[in-house]
């Protein structure tokens, strides 16, 4: 775009086969936002059920759609080619049900909340535009958020984390979700975010981002439960707890998962906890699976940095107080991709 954001004097473009615009169907957006109330404090309680909201011309971080600052009921809607946020989930004791964000050029869910519930939704193919990872992308990140939940919610392959909570998220819950094909981590927390429940969620075949593919991944984050989780086939490790110098890490329940056969493209454990900054203090293991079929120097079942140990036996593992009731075996899980199923 050539000119002011605000008085553009000219869109230049290139075509996917490089022929003239003239030979395409060449679709604009110029309305921002699509539908939100505004943030004044008696602006809530909407019904917004059954609408398709597509192409609008925001940019990144500001969402496509708004519901007021409270007790709005929004469902089966579908928030489609934003050029940035597809949906501003922000607000008190709102609900969400059976909405979906898709294809949106940046990310699909966003924003902050304090009791809300987004239930039944879903989040595909996110951020074709390429925004980087690192910063805000793929399929939602919630930031500043209090005793909300997030159920039954599918993500799937999008540029970025399937669910990501990242900066002050306190006491949150994910729940019987499905994370699958994402970049960097299928579900993510990260930067002071504590107290919150990951649980009887699955997560596979999340793709490598920098430095990280991990099912669920925590990173300067601490005291959060992780619980009955699935995580297999992702291309770096199934829980990773890595330190970060930017808050204190660790002190995490990791209980009852089945972790199997991720490692597949990278170097790393099927657990891994990092040391450095509390990373390796306070956290308790126990009732866990693991199975790798085929470790090797770089794909390992159990991978902590202190005490320093890499490798595959149990035993070794649990000296360092971890995991006295789990077991390294193949849990010859079945319809493991189906949150009804096995996990």
């Amino acid at each position: 775009v050539e000119g002011p954001a605000e008085t553009p004097t000219a869109i230049y473009m290139r075509t996917p086969d490089d022929t003239k615009p003239s030979n395409h169907l060449v679709e604009c957006a110029v309305r921002y936002p699509l539908f939100d109330p505004g943030t004044n404090t008696n602006f809530g309680w909407f019904h917004v059920v059954g609408l398709i909201f597509r192409h609008s011309a925001n940019r990144a971080q500001l969402g496509m759609v708004g519901f007021g600052t409270q007790g709005s009921l929004v469902e089966s809607n579908i928030f489609e080619w934003s050029s940035g946020l597809g949906v501003k989930q922000s607000g008190i004791n709102h609900i969400f049900r059976y909405d979906i964000a898709q294809d949106n050029a940046q990310m699909g869910w966003g924003g902050t909340s304090t009791n809300n519930l987004i239930e039944d939704c879903k989040s595909f193919r996110n951020n074709w535009k390429g925004f980087d990872i690192g910063w805000e992308a793929g399929g939602g990140k919630w930031v500043k958020c209090v005793n909300t939940t997030i159920r039954r919610f599918e993500s799937g392959n999008n540029n970025g984390p399937g669910i990501w909570l990242d900066w002050l998220n306190f006491n949150n819950t994910i729940e019987n979700c499905l994370c699958y094909s994402n970049q960097a981590a299928g579900i993510m927390l990260e930067l002071e975010t504590t107290q919150n429940t990951v649980r009887n969620c699955i997560v596979y075949g999340t793709r490598w981002y920098s430095y990280v593919a991990a099912g669920i991944l925590s990173q300067a984050a601490c005291s959060n439960t992780i619980v009955h989780n699935t995580c297999m086939g992702n291309q770096g490790q199934g829980i990773y707890i890595r330190s970060d110098s930017r808050a204190t890490n660790g002190y995490n329940k990791i209980f009852n998962n089945l972790l199997v056969n991720n490692v597949t493209s990278t170097t790393g454990g099927e657990i891994q906890i990092s040391s450095g900054y509390n990373t390796e203090v306070g956290n308790q293991l126990n009732g866990n699976i693991y199975y790798h079929q085929n470790p090797s120097a770089n794909a390992t079942t159990f991978l902590r940095g202190s005490p320093s140990y890499s490798g595959n036996a149990l035993a070794s593992w649990q000296s360092n107080g971890y995991d006295f009731n789990s077991r390294v075996a193949d849990p010859l899980v079945e319809n493991w991709q189906s949150v009804s199923g096995w996990h």
